[in-house]
């Protein structure tokens, strides 16, 4: 019974992170082709509040998955050692990467005054990194 229940919560983790990051794919993308400041605005504080979640959903994810892994399947099989690698990076990398620099492009975006983003702010939505 207690093995269903960590499935379940693990399988809701995992969702959970599909979501949100296809959430803040979805904004990024957004913010791109967003003409207006408002626009790119709401786009970039979703961005920001979405890829907070992750966190939680690695949470979620990893502490079933940690007993999965003691109770059940074992540390012997490769995909659990290159699924538990693939978390680690992804869990330092996106705040690293993403959540910094959409936190700057918020700031640029609450900051500017004109209805139209400038061309500095268009500049900072445009970064290759993101």
């Amino acid at each position: 019974m207690l093995y269903s229940i960590m499935l379940f919560l693990h399988i809701i983790g995992t969702v959970m992170m599909f979501i949100a990051v296809g959430l803040t794919i979805t904004a990024m993308v957004a913010m791109l082709y967003s003409k207006k400041t408002e626009t790119l605005r709401v786009w970039a504080a979703l961005a920001v509040k979405v890829d907070g979640l992750l966190p939680f959903s690695v949470i979620i994810i990893f502490l079933p998955a940690l007993y999965l892994v003691i109770t059940t399947w074992g540390w012997h099989a490769a995909w659990i050692n290159l699924s538990l690698a693939a978390l680690i990076v992804m869990t330092f990398m996106g705040p690293a990467i993403n959540l910094r620099r959409l936190k700057n492009i918020l700031k640029a975006a609450d900051a500017e005054t004109a209805s139209t983003p400038s061309a500095t702010l268009v500049k900072t939505v445009q970064d290759r990194l993101l």
